[in-house]
């Protein structure tokens, strides 16, 4: 698909959206199939041969909108609001067509620049403390998108642990940290959001859940009486969550009394989690439920929830980003900065290396309606829930179960929890409207929610007309079956006194509905009905109820449909002007830290802005600030997977906006997943167990957020199955904590691994070896060994191994072939391949081999966000054994007793977040528009480029070639000193004409040059290599002739290792850290030595251990204060 044949789907596509949106009301709620339909539509593996565009967006009408729960329908009423706005598509639109990965400043200013400063207008307009926001003088705190709710209370409990653990270091320095977390006792209400007991999982802390009060508050006094009696029982608080608006029921912890509590214990870290309330602050009369966030260390909230900004947008705030930081940063000289202003790298402020560029659609978002606007819409929602509120006490067969403060109404019939049950059953089995269930007080409730943009009074009104005809012809049936719903209710009190045994608190998930609701499977004939399909017993059959067609309002948006549809045909016009123009451009901007809050005001708009104000913005404030990553002449890090198909895909999976976090939240989300995974991963050449769909699969594939968490949950599940292993092989395991086992734990991966790895194994709090690799830059065979070997003899446990096929810095292959039967050889090893990038590339035959021993492996990802043409994010992952993933990561029991079971998968116990978008769209787009042949020759092309620059590089005997080329990157340097070649790319990278980044190979600084862009040609290799060559000659004429003048300036101290990647420190400093295997993520800056000794100062008396322990462990005035600045 080229630019014009983009212009054309493109707005072909705007249609459709609008057309989808603006007809949303003629479709069923909640679709009527059942699990596996859509495997019988798709073929079985992917297309040789591109398709048409045509052919793919009928099936999309055909197969998948009939999949579709539609979030979006002024009649869907379950979970919470899923932000969707026109502006905010149009910003991810753009987003996309940038393709950006902003992992650093330095990838691309705009991208980290905007986001602290739109995280400020946030941070402000909701009423947080100054200490939040980052642009504040003498602030030590900021803001961060992050993926989800989720994340943000991992990364929160994980900055918890570290500050406690160094403080009990501190006194018990010779304890390893493994056993000093069975005294570490985190705290929860029993109404608080699952992912705190996630985290507390990954975490390897104990986690105590609290009663709450009878208006599902936490109250300081009760959180007081359970810290005291566990720092009797020698366990010491360190993390509270609290939540502001709870997931079922909308109820507010009380934040001033815990606040104070908290304070009376040094370790305690309070979180608050007001992911959909949060939002509701920006107004004025509301911010009295924020009270006592001044105690607070940490705070999120989901503009992807209730500020009509579609997923994935979490927002998030510490106090303290240093203490946020030192907990997930691998790279211990990072903290040496300290708060320095001048730029912030949001790599080091959560689990991923690589980040879209999420804070443009929230730009756009609140400058489109700006605050006015978004308190009119929340306002809009609250009086909303509260006309429900009426509709339900006017009618005395109902109650009300909740505090209507917000969006969220709690009610039930009076009576027996299974009259409700039948009830909601009856209603969703309809499609007439959508609502789940919740358990308050211990009794079951139906949740209604306010949640379409466009929500009415009418669509509040027709909602309750059909609860109240429903509940009518239900009670008419009860009395018939009065006798028998008695025995049947003893025997369900009983079942739920038994689940209650096996868990220690009641799920709170409303995305879990079998979990309330345990009988509905024996209610209805099929076990989804009450989700998916009419019963024929349900009363719809008999009742016929017209909703609201006439007279929506829709003037409480800004954007309306028609506005949306020019809009969003001028976007795709300027994606393809910006496209067409790349090549006149600076592959990278020119700028200085800082220079965007400089041009952007402190504060949002309270006003909405005009569309064209905010297009010209781009232009002149974003656009300057951006890193081109889809020029013909950006050749640093890996390619920045971009294409039309891609990008149209997620326009409509933004338009869609379902959350598919589970097969009923969205079948056609989850199903599409499972099936172009199984595509992907046969066109790969994986194993058998590995495929979903073949006959006995044990495993299968799922789309993660990036690679670094691919590689996370894959040691996750393999330390469970270490410590699963070594607890059987006690005589009472039941003695010992399972923390006590991390001490042993060892995992291994060679020098060429990325640094996600040490990421992961710093958050799981286990060792890893960082092992040599041979000359080729492959893991040997005979060190690995050794490795294993000498450490089973000091006591420790081999448990994880992870390979490499394709490294960051050289492109290297460890031999799987050889590894393999050593891992299989231990008793419980499991064996992840990190495929990132070159995996892609195994869809072509003759690259096949590359793969030779993956048989062995017990999981593998490659990103096709990288080499598949398909936009960030989407890691593919697959496992052997889906079982040994979810039990490390599932908080619920009873799923892992049907988790072997074929009929549905529910990827949110696969990962990190609750939430997921909808990726496999793209995926597939992409697989159908080019086929695995179009594909194929694109992968090819590339392979053939990076040939013809090797071939132009050894031509040139002032240059040599440092890795093999295999694929489409090549590593090469001057034959010259490394500070030679620091200068030559840090002047190439000044210029503008080209962008290329180093790396370490063979202990030698070496220049990456990777083709990445698309339709990338021989004439743009051969003018790369031009620009190359010139510099060259410019940098190395001066040494042989004394007397020549440079033809332009050189570039000061401070610029030269910006443009070249480095950090300099003292030369006594450089050795010791030298000494540390770190590992290499093309993200971090090379470390050098610096020349000039007397530019730095380094404290005396720094010890080797402070390096390699704890990054926080670090003293932060080693570098002097020009350095800082620098960094």
């Amino acid at each position: 698909m080229d630019c014009d044949e983009f212009r054309c789907r493109g707005k072909e596509m705007i249609e459709y959206i609008c057309s989808y949106l603006d007809n949303i009301e003629e479709r069923r709620v909640t679709p009527n199939i059942e699990p596996g339909y859509l495997r019988k539509l798709i073929p079985e593996n992917a297309p040789e041969d591109p398709e048409n565009w045509d052919s793919i967006m009928a099936d999309v009408e055909s197969k998948i909108m009939p999949g579709v729960t539609h979030w979006q329908h002024p009649r869907f009423h379950a979970y919470f609001p899923s932000g969707n706005s026109f502006p905010s598509i149009l910003g991810d639109m753009l987003s996309d067509a940038i393709g950006c990965i902003g992992f650093s400043w330095a990838a691309s200013p705009a991208c980290t620049e905007l986001e602290t400063v739109v995280l400020d207008w946030l941070g402000k307009a909701i009423g947080l403390p100054d200490q939040f926001l980052a642009l504040k003088e003498g602030s030590r705190g900021g803001g961060v998108i992050q993926t989800s709710a989720s994340e943000c209370v991992l990364v929160s409990m994980l900055a918890a642990r570290a500050q406690a653990l160094k403080r009990l270091k501190q006194q018990h320095p010779f304890v390893e940290e493994g056993l000093l977390l069975s005294k570490l006792m985190a705290y929860c209400s029993k109404e608080a959001h699952s992912c705190v007991e996630k985290a507390a999982m990954i975490c390897f802390v104990k986690l105590r859940i609290l009663e709450p009060d009878e208006t599902s508050s936490l109250r300081g006094k009760t959180l007081l009486l359970a810290m005291e009696e566990d720092e009797t029982m020698g366990l010491i608080p360190f993390f509270v969550s609290t939540t502001l608006g709870t997931t079922s029921c909308c109820s507010f912890d009380n934040l001033p009394e815990i606040g104070v509590i908290s304070h009376k214990f040094p370790c305690v870290w309070l979180h608050v989690d007001a992911a959909y309330a949060g939002n509701a602050f920006i107004c004025p009369e509301l911010k009295y439920l924020l009270k006592g966030i001044e105690h607070a260390d940490s705070f999120n909230t989901n503009p992807n929830k209730w500020l009509l900004t579609n997923f994935d947008c979490s927002t998030m705030w510490v106090r303290d980003r240093i203490r946020l930081t030192s907990a997930l940063v691998v790279d211990p000289l990072y903290l040496q900065h300290g708060y320095s202003d001048a730029t912030i790298d949001y790599r080091h402020w959560g689990v991923p290396l690589s980040r879209r560029f999420r804070s443009l659609k929230l730009w756009f978002v609140i400058r489109s309606f700006g605050i006015s606007g978004l308190q009119k819409y929340i306002r809009l929602h609250i009086r909303l829930a509260k006309r429900f509120e009426a509709h339900v006490l006017k009618d005395r067969r109902f109650e009300i179960c909740n505090e209507v403060k917000l969006g969220l109404v709690c009610f039930r019939l009076r009576g027996q929890d299974k009259l409700n049950e039948k009830l909601l059953s009856n209603i969703n089995a309809s499609g007439k409207i959508h609502m789940v269930p919740a358990n308050v007080n211990e009794k079951y409730v139906i949740r209604f929610c306010v949640v379409s943009h466009n929500a009415t009074e009418q669509d509040i009104d027709h909602a309750w007309h059909v609860i109240s005809q429903f509940a009518d012809d239900l009670l008419e049936m009860q009395n018939a079956d009065k006798e028998q719903d008695e025995v049947y209710e003893l025997l369900e009190r009983k079942k739920k006194e038994t689940l209650a045994q096996k868990r220690s608190f009641f799920v709170r998930m409303v995305s879990d509905p079998k979990i309330y609701n345990p009988s509905i499977a024996k209610a209805l004939p099929s076990t989804r009905r009450h989700l998916t399909q009419p019963s024929a017993e349900s009363p719809e059959n008999h009742i016929t109820i017209q909703p609201p067609t006439d007279n929506r309002e829709r003037n409480c948006l800004k954007m309306d449909v028609e506005e949306f549809r020019t809009r969003g045909k001028e976007m795709v016009d300027y994606i393809c002007k910006y496209m067409k123009n790349l090549p006149n451009q600076r592959v990278t901007p020119h700028l200085e830290p800082g220079y965007l809050k400089e041009l952007i005001p402190s504060e949002a708009p309270v006003e909405p802005e005009n569309w064209n104000d905010i297009m010209e913005d781009v232009d002149k404030k974003i656009m300057p600030g951006i890193t081109h990553w889809q020029h013909p002449r950006f050749h640093a890090y890996f390619p920045s997977g971009n294409s039309y198909p891609s990008i149209l895909a997620d326009m409509l999976s933004n338009a869609i906006g379902c959350i598919g976090f589970s097969w009923a939240a969205s079948p056609a989300c989850t199903e599409l997943e499972t099936i172009v995974m199984d595509w992907f991963g046969k066109a790969i050449g994986l194993p058998h167990d590995f495929i979903t769909s073949n006959k006995g699969s044990t495993g299968g594939g799922v789309i993660q957020t990036s690679a670094s968490e691919c590689v996370l949950i894959s040691m996750l599940a393999a330390r469970n199955q270490a410590i699963q292993y070594l607890k059987k092989n006690l005589i009472d395991p039941n003695e010992i904590e399972d923390s006590a086992f991390l001490p042993k734990l060892v995992g291994y991966c060679s020098k060429e691994a990325h640094s996600c790895v040490e990421k992961a194994a710093k958050i799981l709090l286990v060792k890893v070896r960082i092992l040599e690799p041979d000359e080729k830059g492959s893991l040997d065979k005979q060190t690995l060994e050794d490795a294993i070997c000498k450490d089973k003899e000091n006591g420790l446990f081999p448990f994880f191994v992870s390979t490499i096929l394709g490294s960051t810095s050289s492109c290297s292959f460890d031999n799987l072939q050889v590894i393999g039967p050593i891992c299989k050889a231990e008793p419980c090893i499991w064996l992840h391949v990190d495929a990132a990038y070159a995996g892609n590339a195994f869809i072509c035959p003759e690259l096949k081999p590359y793969l030779k021993g993956i048989e062995y492996a017990d999981s593998f990802n490659t990103n096709p966000n990288k080499w598949l043409l398909v936009n960030f994010d989407c890691s593919c992952l697959w496992v052997r054994c889906r079982v040994k993933l979810t039990s490390a990561l599932v908080v619920d029991p009873l799923y892992l007793q049907h988790a072997n079971s074929n009929e549905s998968i529910d990827y949110r116990h696969w990962g990190i977040p609750l939430s997921r978008r909808f990726r496999s769209l793209k995926l597939w787009f992409v697989i159908r528009k080019y086929g695995l042949v179009g594909l194929q020759k694109y992968i090819r092309n590339h392979i053939t480029l990076a040939k013809h620059f090797e071939t132009l590089v050894s031509k040139d005997n002032r240059f040599e070639v440092l890795n093999d080329v295999r694929l489409g990157l090549v590593c090469f340097r001057l034959v010259a000193n490394d500070q030679v070649n620091q200068e030559l790319l840090a002047n190439i990278n000044a210029s503008g004409k080209l962008h290329m980044i180093p790396s370490m190979v063979k202990n030698k600084y070496i220049i990456r040059f990777c083709i990445n862009a698309e339709d990338a040609k021989q004439e743009d290799v051969e003018d790369a290599w031009r620009i190359i060559t010139e510099h060259a000659s410019e940098i190395l004429e001066p040494t042989n002739n004394k007397k020549k003048e440079f033809t332009k300036p050189p570039l000061t101290r401070q610029m030269s290792k910006r443009f070249a990647f480095t950090r300099s420190v003292s030369k006594e400093l450089y050795k010791r850290c030298r000494s540390r295997s770190n590992l290499l993520d093309g993200a971090t800056p090379i470390l050098v030595a610096d020349s000039d000794e007397e530019d730095v100062e380094v404290q005396q008396g720094n010890n080797c251990e402070a390096v390699d322990f704890l990054a926080s462990s670090l003293d932060d005035n080693v570098f002097l204060d020009e350095y800082k600045k620098d960094f």
